[in-house]
């Protein structure tokens, strides 16, 4: 049986609260093309990562171009995330992560999937 990983509802970063403290608190770094924000909360679900990924609409201006880049962020980091998951697994506080999109075109999947692995391993050495 093959091994599905999917990126569920509460994977997700919805919290209103926590969303204006990781952009207030939160600590950032860059991985090409992304910008990065993290901030250790304490542990509300089973997963021990939540994320929401941005594309801003100044830097994007077509709406159609922007949920491509979105989509790509998401499968990428749904296809990656096992390797964050494992280091975290055994901690008692969870990750909110944002990942902003800072190039100013459409990028290839290929250069999405390799900034969202180097910012992984990143988060891997830093957490």
């Amino acid at each position: 049986m093959l091994n599905r990983e999917k990126f569920k509802k509460e994977e997700r970063l919805c919290s209103h609260i926590v969303l204006e403290k990781l952009f207030e608190e939160g600590e950032s770094f860059f991985s090409f093309p992304f910008r990065i924000l993290m901030i250790k909360t304490e542990k509300l679900g089973e997963y021990p990562v939540q994320v929401v990924f941005t594309v801003p609409k100044r830097n994007i201006k077509s709406a159609v171009k922007r949920n491509l880049i979105r989509r790509r962020m998401r499968e990428s980091y749904r296809l990656n995330k096992h390797v964050l998951y494992e280091k975290l697994q055994n901690n008692d506080q969870q990750l909110a992560l944002t990942f902003i999109f800072i190039g100013k075109e459409p990028a290839d999947y290929k250069v999405i999937e390799k900034g969202i692995v180097k910012a992984i391993k990143k988060l891997c050495s830093v957490s």
